[in-house]
């Protein structure tokens, strides 16, 4: 997301461009000792998310999603990306508050994974893997495997991708 300050969208290597709502913006600094020139930053309200407006991973397969990211406050749970599955989410992925200290996570098919400690204001490539064949869910943060591999039930979603947001019965939740 390495988009000039002021655009409404995230460019798309492939597939389609991602909608920036009013409270994303554009150019802030990318994570030292990478190739990324820039980043996007988002405000944390309702406004604050990116979608294609479309689906983009088939969550009845393997498929892993993550990213780099930095989360401004841990004292709220914040989704990072998630795909929607009618009025749940297929998956998310982010920062949970949990039982008090605050932890990276992946959430799929009724399981979910966390590890490692998230910093506020710091840098960290989070992923989290699905694996069709052996039914298992995976976080992985800065390269390494965090938390305990989890079995999943397949689910497949069919929903718009999220950055920044997770869905739920009453609509969008955990602004990132």
């Amino acid at each position: 997301m390495s988009d000039a300050v002021g655009s409404a969208t995230a460019a798309a290597e492939a597939e389609t461009a991602a909608a920036a709502a009013t409270g994303v913006s554009f150019g802030a600094p990318a994570p030292a000792g990478t190739t990324l020139t820039s980043a996007a930053a988002l405000d944390g309200t309702e406004d604050g998310f990116l979608t294609p407006g479309v689906s983009l991973v088939d969550t009845g397969k393997t498929f892993a999603v993550g990213g780099w990211v930095r989360p401004e406050r841990l004292d709220r749970d914040a989704t990072a990306i998630s795909q929607d599955a009618g009025t749940e989410p297929g998956f998310g992925l982010g920062a949970r508050t949990g039982d008090g200290e605050p932890v990276w996570s992946f959430t799929y098919g009724g399981a979910r994974v966390s590890g490692g400690a998230p910093e506020a204001g710091k840098w960290a490539h989070v992923l989290g893997q699905y694996d069709a064949e052996t039914g298992m869910t995976r976080l992985y943060v800065n390269g390494r495997e965090a938390g305990t591999a989890q079995r999943a039930t397949a689910v497949p979603g069919a929903g718009d991708l999220q950055l920044g947001r997770t869905r739920d019965g009453d609509g969008y939740r955990d602004h990132w």
